[in-house]
């Protein structure tokens, strides 16, 4: 798709996120929390961004100087394909779409902050487990060469 296909793609998400938004203040009995629901859709990408740019900023570099920190890129490095990163992507944000759906009774505000920070969660979690997946593909050739290196000696 490249960079501008994904950009092209992204503003029109949030244009559909923001026109479902105004609809729902117009027909106030379709959903209750609209805001929340719109958020649900977009939340995996959004915390993804604002984590990378984050470590990028503390690392002393440009938030836009693209690297490898994305989650798709760590599920890929992980083993998973394009199509399995993609499916657990989605799948993850559908959860996320259907939490805003079954828990619009507790009110936007509350719903809101629940997803906000279930995604930050998440987000870690998928996050630090393709980091232990990394330190583990480092760690076993140095294990293998040791292996070798001891059955030579014998």
């Amino acid at each position: 798709m490249g960079d501008t296909g994904s950009l092209f793609v992204g503003f029109m998400v949030s244009i559909f996120c923001a026109r479902f938004v105004e609809l729902n203040k117009l027909n106030t009995s379709l959903f209750k929390v609209a805001p929340a629901i719109a958020l649900a859709t977009i939340i995996i990408p959004v915390v993804d961004t604002v984590r990378v740019f984050m470590f990028r900023v503390l690392r002393g570099r440009s938030p836009f100087v693209a690297d490898s920190n994305h989650l798709h890129h760590r599920f890929i490095n992980m083993g998973f394909s394009h199509i399995q990163t993609t499916l657990i992507l989605v799948a993850t944000n559908a959860v996320f779409i259907a939490a805003a759906f079954l828990l619009q009774n507790i009110g936007n505000a509350q719903l809101i902050s629940f997803l906000i920070f279930l995604a930050i969660m998440i987000n870690f979690l998928f996050w630090n487990l393709s980091k232990k997946e990394k330190r583990q593909a480092e760690v076993l050739p140095i294990q293998e060469k040791n292996e070798l290196s001891l059955e030579q000696k014998r």
